[in-house]
């Protein structure tokens, strides 16, 4: 029965879009969702294209001030703990809330993966293609290629596509990240219906090599020669695909006004608009091993194999979500706005155990309310209803005011989720258990407030039930309530030719054994910016420092491509410096950059995550070339 049951949603997807494919032939008019591209900008935009415009397109990033900040994993701002160089897993060091639905487990490589949340799309008036290329030490490269033009003048097609390469400094250290993303877009003339489908795949291979053996040779630099060091596997291997099909269309249930001359106020909009949206997703995870000698030794089990390890995880996913909403109703500003639907998760979970299935309904709905200019409030709330995830939900209020003294926001979270399907029920040849977890709570509020390029922020965030991994990499569940204090502040200044930019967070938890982040983190950049031969090049210099302080950072296993605590090592307190030098000719974009500056004065305590050094100091160059045409 339950097999037959993985089917029935499929007969939905045509049905549906042969439905709303009966209303698009519309006469032409003004587009009321997003602005009209021109030859000389690029408007980006994520697929929930029907939030309020000003939230959702924004144009790319076409000058030199980040293009030398490629690797992925900094987009946040900070250095995250990470296994080594680009392209191995890592851990961000600030707590993220969980969202509600069905879950397994965070992913250990986060921005390295194409999702259907991140891939942006792009509006243009001309063919856009960009091209970025870098080359490292020890044969390091990336490549990303992205473009997007209008085959017809309602339909758009574009393409994503990245490439990493990278043998590694140390012995079973390669890793070959390829990512590819393809997708096609339609409306119509006067944009009431709008279609927009897309396809992922990523493909990630990860040589393990589980750390190196001796901390003490590399922070004396014993031995310089990287790949002669020993390290604690020398067969293991991670695995990861993922395929993703994703298609989303609206519809207006009136038609769109041509006159858009007249911006009043509104108090509220209707009839709006219907979305609805299907993802059919699969993730494959491999963990394989021919162990011998130390490989053996690594991990305290062997429960099936003491010769070969070969672990699995097979996870496919569809998700419908259907929603009405009057948030995008136009340029005009409304009093009242409302978003309200229902999303239905299906999950097969297989690969180390019986297939278990998950069914889940989850209703929403989200209130705007903004009865003055620059005031504003909003709520959102949403509930699960379901096999293994039932009885989670998501309570969400804000409140912002804004003025020419800045803008302030306080904004306050209920969340009761249960703890990913990988803390509950897990099984392989090296780990394996069966709990029965409480569901964790959050309540946190947050204050943040901005100005001139000033940002700051304070958030106060308590924890009930928390589960994480201790020190034998199993799963444990923390009784009682955990207190966690965040505050942030960071201000971007320009004066004449100088630049400099500044962020600096603190944060303190009531129990560290619970919750393991560095104290203080901080980030600082400095450049000095010229433009030469009458602004035909312009040149920037310039020097970034990440730093954050020394605290017992959790360890990893390839095994499970977790982080677990550990208290025998203490990490940071280590100013990770880059130089980097950028010119810009027109549309392309050329930098040099230095990373690791101290290797050169011969501190060798660059760690993140314990018995995983980071890259030595080396040069890297990369050239970023975008075509309008």
């Amino acid at each position: 029965m339950a097999k037959h049951l993985r089917y029935h949603h499929l007969l939905f997807y045509p049905g549906a879009l042969c439905l709303l494919l009966l209303f698009h032939k519309e006469v032409h008019g003004q587009n009321f969702l997003e602005p009209i591209p021109d030859s000389s900008r690029i408007y980006q935009f994520r697929h929930d294209y029907e939030t309020p415009e000003g939230e959702a397109f924004s144009t790319i990033d076409t000058l030199i001030g980040s293009v030398h900040t490629y690797d992925p994993k900094l987009r946040n701002g900070f250095l995250p703990a990470s296994t080594g160089p680009i392209g191995q897993p890592y851990k961000p060091l600030l707590l993220s809330l969980p969202s509600a639905g069905f879950s397994f487990r965070p992913s250990p490589l986060g921005n390295y993966l194409f999702s259907n949340d991140c891939v942006p799309s792009y509006l243009t008036g001309k063919p856009f293609t960009h091209l970025f290329y870098i080359m490292g030490l020890k044969k390091e490269q990336n490549l990303s290629i992205e473009h997007s033009q209008n085959v017809l003048p309602n339909v758009s097609v574009g393409l994503s596509f990245r490439l990493s390469d990278f043998p590694g400094y140390y012995p079973q250290q390669a890793t070959e990240n390829k990512n590819l993303n393809i997708r096609l877009r339609y409306k119509t003339g006067n944009n009431r219906y709008g279609l927009q489908t897309h396809y992922l795949h990523n493909k990630i291979r990860l040589r393990e090599n589980g750390g190196i053996l001796y901390d003490s040779i590399f922070e004396q630099n014993l031995e310089t020669s990287r790949d002669r060091y020993e390290i604690r596997l020398s067969e293991a291997m991670n695995r990861i695909r993922e395929n993703g099909y994703f298609l989303k269309q609206y519809f207006r249930l009136a038609r769109p006004k041509t006159d858009t001359s007249a911006s009043k106020r509104i108090f509220f909009s209707l009839p709006g608009m219907i979305t609805h949206s299907v993802l059919i997703s699969r993730h494959f995870h491999v963990y394989e091993d021919e162990m011998s000698g130390s490989d053996t030794a690594f991990y305290p089990h062997n429960y099936y194999s003491s010769a070969t390890s070969y672990d699995s995880v097979s996870i496919r996913m569809i998700e419908n979500r259907l929603t009405w909403t009057n948030m995008a109703a136009g340029s005009a500003e409304q009093v009242i706005g409302i978003s309200a639907g229902l999303r239905h998760q299906y999950a097969e979970l297989s690969g180390y155990m019986p297939v278990s299935y998950f069914r889940l309904f989850i209703p929403f709905i989200t209130l705007g309310i903004a009865p003055f200019h620059g005031l504003n409030f909003g709520f959102h709330g949403e509930h699960v209803a379901g096999e293994g995830f039932g009885g989670d939900y998501v309570l969400q209020a804000n409140a912002g005011l804004s003025g020419d003294f800045g803008k302030i926001t306080f904004s306050s979270e209920l969340t009761g989720i249960s703890p990913g399907y990988f803390y509950r029920e897990y099984a392989s040849n090296h780990y394996r258990w069966s709990n029965d977890f409480r569901r964790e709570s959050y309540i946190t509020q947050n204050l943040d407030y901005s100005c001139q390029g000033w940002h700051a922020q304070l958030s106060h965030t308590e924890i009930r039930d928390a589960v994480y991994l201790d020190t034998l990499a199993q799963p444990v569940q923390k009784d009682g309530n955990v207190s966690y204090l965040k505050a942030y502040v960071g201000k971007n200044m320009v004066f004449r030719r100088w630049g400099l930019d500044i962020r600096l967070y603190w944060q303190d938890a009531s129990d560290d054994e619970i919750f393991r982040f560095p104290q203080f983190m901080a980030y600082g950049g400095l450049h000095y910016t010229r433009e030469l031969f009458r602004q035909a090049l312009r040149v920037r210099a310039g020097a970034e420092c990440y730093f954050h302080s020394g605290y017992f950072a959790d360890a990893y296993t390839p095994a499970t491509i977790s982080f677990y605590r550990q208290n025998v090592k203490r990490v940071g307190e280590y100013p990770f410096t880059n130089l980097f030098l950028t010119l810009q000719i027109k549309r392309s974009r050329i930098f040099l950059k230095y990373d690791n500056l101290l290797y050169l004065a011969g501190q060798f305590t660059y760690y993140t995550v314990p018995d995983y050094p980071l890259q030595d100091g080396g040069f890297r160059f990369g050239v970023s070339w975008m075509f309008y045409d």
